[in-house]
């Protein structure tokens, strides 16, 4: 539920890149789930600033799909 933030480590795809993934899920009118939107990034990016985006823009698409 909400968005999911993966830095460095935690992250088995981006194990050793210094790479940080920010995601969250997209749902339908009956709550399942479409699909995921993230921003890959630097692991000292801006959480503060992309959080609020991916998840304005995650439920503004869950909301045009569903």
């Amino acid at each position: 539920e909400g968005v999911k933030i993966f830095i460095g480590s935690e992250n088995f795809l981006f194990n050793h890149s210094g790479l940080s993934v920010v995601m969250a899920p997209y749902k339908n009118g009956q709550q399942k789930v479409l699909g995921a939107i993230g921003v890959i990034g630097p692991m000292r990016i801006n959480y503060s600033r992309i959080v609020p985006i991916v998840d304005f823009t995650s439920k503004i698409v869950g909301r045009i799909l569903g």
